[in-house]
């Protein structure tokens, strides 16, 4: 286990845990504060969580942790670096200025937690595969029709023949056109939108090559593309769905697009020319 947000990571495996297990995890997850007190035992928390201590370290074990001391090193540790981050909570009573400190906050927290997180292999996968991908199809609906929008716009600046839909009707009629060498993208934070994983798993069915961008490596969606990017974020944290995930999301998507830019540098730098002089008659002058 390496230094990255332990929090993250077991939000992400919590639909793995058992019952008892998620005690477990939602203990950790709400007090990490108290894991810097050396009192802290495989009892006490076992006695918070109200399970059996045998739970506490089934929970270490599928967790990564040799023992329950490794894992209250990590999580000390955890508290100890975020100990000057303001809690992501917001107060209903809260002001614009405290709130706007919290949101950035957890966005940068988001960021931070991401990076070390990510996957690079599956990220390389992804950008060879858009480069030999014939046609390229990406889908998603609620909080992540802006981004699928975004995504098609720069997948189109670079030359790439992509087609979107954050409709559920269009989505199912642009599946009907997918065929093998396509490439189809799916966007989702839950992972578990029914039509975006219906129209990634009727791709893979028709043996395009699939990929998905999600918060949750245990979801749907996850479990149906040939390739899965994962990013970590507090979201729980929030009444409000895909607040600061949708800020690694699209910086997951960027790093693609530039990964792809410079990929054919010659290329991109012709068509960047081509779309200013397209576009500066939509800009004011100086």
């Amino acid at each position: 286990m390496n230094e990255a947000n332990f929090k993250a990571i077991i939000k992400s495996k919590h639909n793995t845990y058992t019952e008892a297990e998620r005690k477990v995890a939602d203990v950790i997850i709400s007090d990490t504060h108290a894991f810097s007190d050396n009192d802290m035992t495989v009892s006490t928390l076992a006695n918070k969580a109200d399970v059996a201590p045998s739970a506490v370290i089934r929970f270490c074990r599928k967790s990564g942790f040799a023992s329950f001391r490794d894992l209250k090193l990590m999580l000390a540790v955890e508290s100890y670096s975020r100990e000057h981050l303001y809690a992501p909570n917001v107060d209903i009573n809260d002001d614009s200025s405290s709130i706007a400190d919290k949101v950035f906050a957890s966005g940068m927290t988001t960021l931070k937690d991401t990076i070390r997180l990510l996957d690079r292999e599956a990220l390389s996968r992804l950008v060879d595969t858009v480069l030999n991908a014939e046609k390229i199809f990406i889908f998603g609906v609620g909080t992540s029709a802006p981004l699928v929008c975004d995504a098609a716009y720069r997948l189109l600046q670079l030359g790439y023949p992509v087609f979107s839909s954050n409709d559920v009707v269009s989505m199912k009629m642009l599946t009907m056109n997918i065929e093998r060498n396509d490439l189809a993208i799916g966007i989702s934070h839950s992972g578990r939108t029914i039509a975006t994983v219906d129209a990634i798993a009727l791709s893979h069915e028709k043996g395009a090559h699939t990929a998905c961008i999600t918060t949750f490596s245990e979801s749907p969606l996850y479990r149906s593309a040939d390739i899965g990017i994962t990013i970590c974020s507090e979201e729980s944290r929030y009444k409000v769905e895909a607040i600061s995930s949708r800020l690694a999301h699209m910086c997951v998507l960027d790093s693609i697009a530039v990964s792809l830019a410079t990929a054919k540098h010659s290329v991109t730098a012709q068509r960047m020319t081509e779309t200013d002089s397209l576009l500066s008659g939509l800009r004011y002058s100086k």
